[in-house]
């Protein structure tokens, strides 16, 4: 059992652990720099050893910050897939896209996702499952003329990242997931 799993734990450890994580968003949400893990040591009231111990590194904090909403996005996507083809399924690969675009809000979120998670880590078996989900939405939506047949998986992810960053350059504008899903999904038909 690793601490930077999730897995059960003494509950000092667990408030020590939620208490690291709840000052890494705080100094995220104040700082545009890098994550100064020794500032989020200092929030939590708990020393470096006790950080280290939790996330050995950088990445596994990061990660571990996204990990729910990841794990929301990769059940949503699953949901989608999952459909088939018939009537729902244009209806959940619109509320996939705009889940999406959603994330595009959460710069932590898109720098974890767009770096290396390692295989065996709970983000990188997550990925891999998003991965899964997301090949056999674009298949069953191509089946459907709902995504183009000339478009990859990797081509679908890549347009909605870039629509995402288009999200995330708009923070004030609440709707714009809502705005651009019809016209993302416009252009996956017709590419």
């Amino acid at each position: 059992m690793t601490p930077s799993t999730g897995t059960s734990r003494r509950p000092d450890a667990a408030r020590n652990r939620a208490a690291l994580l709840e000052a890494a968003r705080a100094e995220l949400a104040e700082n545009d720099g890098p994550l100064r893990l020794r500032e989020v040591a200092r929030r939590a009231g708990v020393g470096q050893g006790t950080l280290y111990r939790h996330f050995p590194t950088r990445a596994d904090l990061l990660g571990a910050l996204v990990l729910d909403r990841l794990e929301q996005l990769v059940l949503r996507l699953e949901e989608a897939a999952e459909v088939g083809d018939g009537p729902d399924l244009a209806r959940s690969l619109h509320e996939f896209v705009v889940a999406g675009l959603e994330t595009g809000r959460d710069p932590v979120f898109i720098d974890v996702l767009a770096g290396d998670a390692e295989q065996g880590t709970p983000v990188g078996a997550l990925l891999d499952r998003f991965d899964e989900a997301l090949a056999t939405l674009v298949e069953d939506a191509q089946d459907a003329g709902l995504v183009s047949d000339s478009l990859e998986p990797t081509d679908v992810l890549r347009l909605l990242c870039g629509v995402q960053r288009a999200v995330a350059l708009a923070p004030d504008l609440e709707d714009l997931p809502e705005r651009y899903a019809p016209a993302l999904l416009a252009a996956l038909r017709e590419a």
